[in-house]
């Protein structure tokens, strides 16, 4: 499922940076010297352990880093795999150390912008209302978006608010997509064109909320996004934007990936998978990829790669890092029971068909989509042969 989910974030990429091909990086931003690559599967016992040594010296705690980052910077882009629960859970449990270090906004990828009073009224409310939570979620692109996992982020900000005293800020939860929707680009029978325009207006759109709601206003937000969105040297991406317009009020954080090559094997994200666990001792951690030796990683058949100047370096492609657990100890998402109802199933079962998650024809009721994607999302490990692909 995650490969799935990566292969449509490329697709996009690949849309908008293949349209604004003279939008080059610029190598006097965060460039590394690409002639001391160091390739993944060329590396020296030596090599290793020096990166380890600098890794057990230059990191910090998982929520301790990303909390840090808002000392210099006033958002910070934190990209993800999409439908990974320890990502969902990693930035619920920030919420609280974000609000008392100053930082009031999470901004996401994953509801509507137009829907911003009611996600207000969601986490200011006496009691958190879980249908109306469902309904932001179901009514937003994706109308499958039936993920505990992130409707869990919009609960523990409404806890954070109830906690705190009468008349004290209240956290904000701020949602950045527009109005396009998954269902009709598949099924829309819209031709390349204007895919292509739907894709860039999206990200144009996100970009422009987050500078409405956040930099405009100078406040601090947390942004829990598609890590392809991120990127700050490539097309028109909204890490991009915002690096050329607001330089270093922005930072760029990566959410532990898997770097997969097109075969399927991960031999980048396991090799810094296997050097986070051993620094960190097992333990979540952060980690500055920019100026580092760990910037000059590469492995010229990850896909991401194409997306950087040169055939590129890590440093391109991720300012930093935080890793959770290994590729193999990931969870997938759970699904919430009752989600797909009379309203979202027409679009839902056509999605579910084209991503493999159900057969055709099989689930002719919402009652048996529901149970058939309660099935397919199951919050297993990822690396296990029945989790979702």
């Amino acid at each position: 499922m995650i490969q799935v989910v990566r292969s449509l974030m490329y697709f996009a990429c690949i849309a908008i940076v293949s349209h604004t091909a003279h939008a080059q990086p610029d190598p006097g931003k965060t460039r590394q010297n690409d002639t001391d690559a160091l390739r993944v599967g060329e590396l020296t016992a030596q090599s290793e352990e020096s990166l380890l040594e600098h890794l057990r010296e230059h990191h910090q705690s998982a929520a301790a880093f990303v909390v840090n980052q808002f000392e210099k910077h006033d958002v910070v882009l934190l990209g993800e795999d999409h439908q990974v629960a320890d990502n969902c859970r990693f930035v619920s449990s920030l919420i609280e150390p974000l609000y008392h270090a100053g930082v009031r906004t999470l901004a996401w990828e994953f509801t509507r912008s137009s829907f911003n009073d009611d996600i207000a009224r969601l986490v200011t409310a006496d009691d958190f209302d879980d249908e109306l939570a469902n309904q932001l979620l179901r009514r937003g692109p994706w109308p499958t978006w039936g993920y505990e996992e992130y409707r869990d982020i919009l609960q523990s900000a409404w806890r954070l608010n109830r906690s705190l005293p009468p008349g004290a800020p209240r956290f904000r939860v701020i949602a950045l997509d527009s109005e396009w929707s998954q269902h009709k680009l598949w099924f829309g029978k819209l031709d390349r064109v204007q895919v292509f325009h739907t894709i860039a207006d999206r990200e144009k759109h996100m970009t422009n909320v987050l500078k409405s709601e956040t930099l405009k206003k100078n406040e601090k937000a947390l942004v829990h996004i598609g890590y392809a969105h991120t990127l700050t040297q490539h097309g028109s991406r909204l890490g991009k934007v915002l690096t050329d317009e607001y330089g270093s009020r922005i930072k760029q954080v990566t959410l532990h990936t898997s770097w997969r090559r097109q075969d399927g094997s991960a031999p980048l994200g396991d090799l810094l998978g296997r050097l986070a666990t051993e620094a960190g001792g097992g333990k979540p951690i952060g980690f500055d990829v920019i100026n580092s030796p760990l910037g000059q990683l590469t492995d010229a058949s990850s896909g991401v790669f194409r997306f950087a100047a040169r055939g590129g370096i890590l440093a391109d492609v991720s300012q930093s890092y935080v890793f959770l657990k290994p590729l193999k100890d990931l969870k997938g998402v759970k699904w919430i029971p009752g989600f797909i109802i009379e309203e979202n199933f027409e679009q839902a079962c056509a999605i579910a068909d084209r991503m493999k998650w159900t057969q055709q024809q099989t689930t002719t009721t919402p009652a048996e989509l529901d149970t058939a994607l309660n099935q397919r999302f199951r919050g297993e490990h990822l690396g296990n042969p029945s989790s979702p692909k």
